[in-house]
């Protein structure tokens, strides 16, 4: 999950509530957070990973293979 906002020249900022907003992820099962420097308290269990802007955002993501698209006699979905 992805906390903070992304502003026009691509930084993330903080926003209000983010320790309340980690907590209640950590609840309902998410285990992974991206968010802007300077959290917080940040829930046992979770991994938290700062990032600066939303090129860092991208870079901490996994990789996932390209998927084809499907053609035209499948199901679209």
């Amino acid at each position: 999950m992805a906390i903070g906002e992304v502003g026009l020249a691509g930084e993330v900022r903080r926003v209000t509530g983010v320790q309340r907003r980690l907590s209640e992820a950590h609840r309902l099962g998410f285990t992974h957070a991206l968010v802007p420097s300077d959290p917080g308290k940040i829930p046992a269990g979770m991994k938290v990973i700062e990032v600066a802007d939303i090129g860092d955002a991208l870079r901490v993501l996994p990789r996932s293979r390209k998927r084809e698209a499907p053609r035209d006699d499948e199901d679209r979905r």
